[in-house]
């Protein structure tokens, strides 16, 4: 950690930067004459000596009444440099501004002259003295005098300047879930925190910051007063915001950044359809977003609009920065709010020990811009502490690379079936959705959410608001939302999860307790849906196969997206497959329909070496709802079909499949790892016959080339036939008995007694009828797939293909040789330009939470371009992808 400043004078910080830029204007206001920095110095002075002719300064609480603008910037810097300067919403009533008086235990407000009628009512209650902040439009910004009486028993102050112990600056916390706490900040605070803003961002004379803050605010008052005043970088302080003078300050006064909230931030998107020219002609070097998460859309749309990076960062009133995004060309993490900065930070558990990376735990601080404890409160100071460590009530966890990742608050907490449950994760999740503005722990939001969340994260009721309760700073009020949800679920009808209860079937038994064996939970309810709850694709196969050995029927594993998702769907269905057991079984062809909803052309999907599509489910669930997904599973999964070993084949046969569905193009295509190489052949062989690739996405697609190990493809001798059966059931044997063993272990007392039974008596059968596969030999044939598809992979070297495709590789891939063999295909295909890279180490990362957003994200993207550009949505495609049949 740097050594940062911790001694020394904000009034001496200050002098230091006019010294080196006294011409720099430091206050700038529109239509004023500005104030340089050689100047400030005298400013600052004036406030120290009309307070001390008061017979107020250094220790003395005063508080500020004040609306935004130049003076009244200038008197907060000028009181935290000689007294207390402790600022109060202008907007709160009389009997709030009167509570806030006596508990803050006030010695003067300050009120603009003529004006503050509530403040100075509740101080004349109090015995409180008013001092008037007298200024004229026509003086140069910042130019005021501070006017009151001397009460007689009050003698005049030697004029003095805070040293680095004096307290400068108290702020109240925002009060969304409780009485406000006073927060006192130190000199030696702010100017550590200055330090440690101003070398994280570079700040300096070559900067402006455009002020759109309140100023009664922490990020108003430290974040863009204090932060860029100390590092000689001049403010620009209207009296006003509104987007109109928002965006004609930044062309008349050409700011450098600018730093908000994000609700500012959505107000300005929101408008900037109307200033684009001027936004992007402002050239900013960044933008900064505190006080709150900032929703990724409005992020990206900020930036689509400005050019520049928008950074978050992470702190609050007690702490200043704690973490912080780098700028360009650092990496910027979606999800995290950055790395440490300036002060120390951990994860600690209940009892206080540290936690290690990726393990969730309360963030604690300590540091130079850590507050010392609050103001006239012992025992909040006393629980905001443990063991010198401040408690910041927020939940969260590091990753591999230090960057921090918010994840709740400890007081927002839910505790559902055992695991506990941060409300940010979920808030986060939910704003990515484009229909939602802003959300607590808040349909079309389930469905949503299931793509973004495991399942016991996912919201079980949702309520709308026409908007959320909020305090004067934007924060979310919780406690009031909850308090109006809570009335809301006692007056709501009875959705289905609390509908009148009906006897569950000895078959619904029999179903929830494979679910709970093979998910691990103790709860399952008639209509949870498998995949919100926590389930998987190996789960779902696992599943399936268990029942398909029960009851001896054939269910096609894509029916898990839909009836067969919850208990009581699944028992319909296997009862339905009962009764028509004697019929011909559905012919599915291998074509898995994933998400069936949507008017455009299907997205056709290959899966990995396992051969099975079902991984694309949280993929499918965040595509545009027009967009159809349709997976190709490999041929023999069915355990009857014979698996195909050359890649020409394997891609025939897949398009065979396909233009079953959709005869004509444009195709579009995505495959993971060795089913990028599917998909790239398939495009190949299309585009061959005179079809058009709407867009091949090959999506950390193994290399063209050579292996893993570096041997060229095409070169080994290891094929199919040389290995035997018995190799087959040897491996295949090994993993279930791992398996079982793993299993094992995580079971105790009679769980164990009742899976050895379970076990003794499987083995029994495999010994009376010599099956080994007890009737259902479809894991066999997995492993059977498995080995065909690395034979394919070994033996294809492909050729060269002429349309749009897009390459994305896992940015955190271990690169095993010399170096990354997956970029050949830039050589390859040339018009993939360059790769995309995504989070996450491999392709199962790829598609899987968090890192399936940024993969959303960019195939919603690349799809509308081209609909947008060609217009395709073919009316034969959308007859099609809802009479497919499930596979």
């Amino acid at each position: 950690m740097a050594d940062y400043q911790t001694s020394g004078s904000l009034w001496g910080a200050l002098c230091t930067v006019a010294a080196r830029n006294p011409d720099v204007e430091a206050i700038l206001s529109p239509g004023r004459q500005p104030l340089r920095f050689g100047d400030l110095g005298d400013r600052l002075r004036r406030v120290r000596d009309d307070l001390a002719r008061l017979g107020l300064g250094r220790g003395d609480r005063i508080v500020t009444v004040l609306r935004r603008g130049p003076e009244t910037a200038v008197c907060a810097v000028g009181l935290m440099s000689s007294a207390i300067c402790i600022p109060l919403n202008p907007d709160f009533s009389e009997t709030e501004l009167e509570s806030y008086f006596k508990q803050l235990h006030a010695d003067a407000v300050i009120v603009p002259e003529g004006h503050g009628h509530a403040a100075r009512s509740a101080a004349a209650a109090l015995g409180i003295r008013v001092v008037e902040l007298v200024s004229k439009m026509s003086d140069p910004a910042g130019t005021f005098s501070l006017v009151g009486q001397l009460q007689p028993d009050v003698p005049e102050r030697v004029p003095s300047w805070n040293a680095d112990e004096d307290v400068a600056l108290v702020l109240l916390t925002s009060g969304s879930t409780a009485q406000p706490k006073a927060v006192p900040l130190r000199v030696r605070h702010l100017v550590a925190y200055a330090q440690i803003s101003g070398e994280h961002y570079a700040l300096g004379p070559h900067d402006r910051c455009l002020h759109v803050m309140p100023m009664f605010h922490g990020h108003g008052l430290k974040s863009c007063l204090i932060v860029p005043l100390a590092n000689g970088c001049g403010i620009i302080a209207a009296p006003e915001f509104d987007i109109p003078t928002f965006f004609q300050q930044m062309n008349a006064l050409r700011p450098t950044w600018y730093s908000a909230a994000s609700a500012i931030h959505q107000s300005i998107l929101a408008r900037i359809d109307e200033y684009r020219e001027v936004a992007r002609d402002a050239k900013l070097r960044f933008i900064r977003s505190g006080s709150g998460r900032l929703d990724p859309k409005v992020m990206a749309g900020l930036e689509e609009a400005f050019g520049a990076p928008v950074v978050e960062r992470y702190g609050m009133s007690e702490t200043g920065n704690l973490a912080a995004n780098p700028l360009p060309p650092e990496i910027r993490k979606p999800g995290s709010v950055g790395r440490l900065v300036g002060n120390e930070v951990a994860i600690v558990d209940g009892n206080g020990t540290v936690l290690g990376p990726n393990t969730e735990g309360e963030i604690v601080a300590r540091g130079p811009s850590v507050f010392d404890g609050y103001l006239d409160n012992p025992e909040a100071t006393a629980a905001a502490f443990l063991n010198g460590w401040f408690r910041t009530g927020d939940l969260g966890r590091f990753d591999d690379d230090g960057y921090l990742i918010i994840t709740g608050r400890l007081k927002d907490v839910i505790n559902r079936g055992g695991e506990k449950i941060g409300t940010a994760e979920v808030e986060a999740a939910l704003l990515q959705h484009p229909e939602i503005i802003e959300a607590l722990t808040q349909q079309e939001v389930q469905a949503f959410a299931r793509g973004q969340l495991v399942g016991s994260k996912v919201p079980k009721r949702v309520f709308f608001l026409p908007s959320l309760p909020k305090s004067a700073t934007n924060k979310i009020r919780r406690r009031e939302t909850a308090a109006r949800c809570l009335e809301l679920l006692k007056s709501a009808p009875l959705e289905q999860d609390a509908a009148p209860s009906r006897a569950w079937s000895p078959l619904e038994r029999e179903i929830a307790a494979g679910w709970k064996r093979v998910l691990g939970i103790e709860e399952i309810g008639l209509d949870d849906d498998f995949f919100m709850i926590g389930g998987d694709s190996l789960q779902a196969s696992e599943l399936f196969a268990r029942f398909h050995q029960n009851y001896r029927i054939a269910l096609n594993l894509g029916q898990i997206f839909e009836e067969a998702s919850t208990v009581a769907g699944m028992a319909r269905l296997i009862e339905r497959s009962r009764s028509e057991r004697s019929k011909a079984p559905r012919e599915t062809g291998g074509m898995v329909t994933i998400k069936a909803s949507g008017n455009r052309s299907p997205l056709f999907v290959v899966p990995g070496t396992t051969g099975n599509p079902v991984g694309f489910i949280h993929l499918a669930r965040l595509l545009d709802p027009r967009q159809p997904m349709i997976g190709i599973e490999s041929r023999g999964m069915d355990g009857i079909e014979t698996p195909l070993t050359r890649m020409q084949d394997v891609a025939a046969d897949n398009v065979a499949r396909m233009r079953k569905i959709q005869p004509q193009g444009p195709y579009f295509l995505a495959g993971q790892c060795f089913g990028g190489r599917v998909v790239y052949e398939m495009a190949r062989q299309l585009e061959a016959a005179g079809e058009r690739v709407g867009m091949l996405f090959m999506l950390d697609a193994s290399s063209p080339f050579f292996n893993r190990q570096g041997q060229r493809r095409g070169e080994q001798t290891t094929v199919l036939r040389r290995t035997s059966r018995w190799d087959f059931l040897t491996r295949y044997v090994l993993d279930r008995m791992k398996r079982h063993v793993n299993r094992f272990m995580r079971l105790k007392g009679p769980e164990r007694r009742a899976f050895i039974r379970e076990k003794f008596s499987a083995a029994k059968t495999i010994l009376q009828t010599g099956d080994l596969f007890r009737g259902d030999r479809r894991q066999f044939a997995r492993r059977a797939v498995y080995a065909a598809n690395l034979k394919v992979g070994r033996n294809y070297v492909p050729g060269t293909f002429g349309g749009p495709t897009i390459l994305c590789l896992t940015r955190d891939r271990e690169i095993k040789g010399p170096r990354n063999y997956r970029l050949d295909w830039l050589t390859l295909v040339p018009q993939i330009g360059a790769p995309v890279y995504m989070g996450g180490r491999d392709s199962g990362d790829m598609q899987n939470p968090p890192y399936v957003y940024e993969l959303a994200d960019l195939i919603n993207r690349e799809l509308e371009a081209v609909y947008h550009l060609h217009a395709a949505v073919a009316p034969a495609s959308r007859r099609a992808v809802a009479s497919v049949a499930v596979g």
